[in-house]
């Protein structure tokens, strides 16, 4: 079971960055999220529909902030505050339409296999900027 659920971070982690990388529309990214997640969770019909709906929502958003981003480094402590705030909200909100979708044992491995990947991420981001801070010196 454990190896299974490490597959499946795996699978997710390679599967976004492809996405990221091929420069898929609103409406590519969704449907590929939508059919992982029914590989994962085994979605029914309706729960698909509903969830397709929530993917692209969230992918058009993303397109609009990727066009709208602002290097990190260009904002102030005040504007890092404040887009910290939003994806905290919106990942707030996410948790709720899921929470509504999902029964709750698919809601228990969506949010187990969330937080994995945000650990993921953590991890991959420390790396980074491990490496950065050897180049500079």
């Amino acid at each position: 079971m454990k190896k299974l659920v490490i597959a499946l971070i795996v699978l997710m982690t390679f599967s976004t960055q492809a996405q990221k990388k091929m420069n898929l529309t609103a409406e590519q990214a969704a449907t590929l999220q939508t059919k992982e997640m029914t590989l994962r969770l085994e979605l029914n019909e309706q729960q698909q529909k509903k969830v397709y709906a929530l993917a692209k929502e969230r992918a058009e958003k993303r397109e609009i902030m990727r066009e709208e981003k602002q290097d990190r480094k260009d904002m102030s402590q005040e504007q890092r505050y404040e887009a910290k705030l939003a994806r905290l909200d919106s990942q707030i909100e996410m948790q709720g339409k899921m929470k509504n979708i999902l029964n709750e044992k698919q809601f228990d491995h969506w949010k187990e296999n969330m937080q994995k990947r945000e650990n993921a991420m953590k991890k991959r981001i420390k790396k980074q900027k491990g490496k950065e801070k050897g180049n500079r010196s």
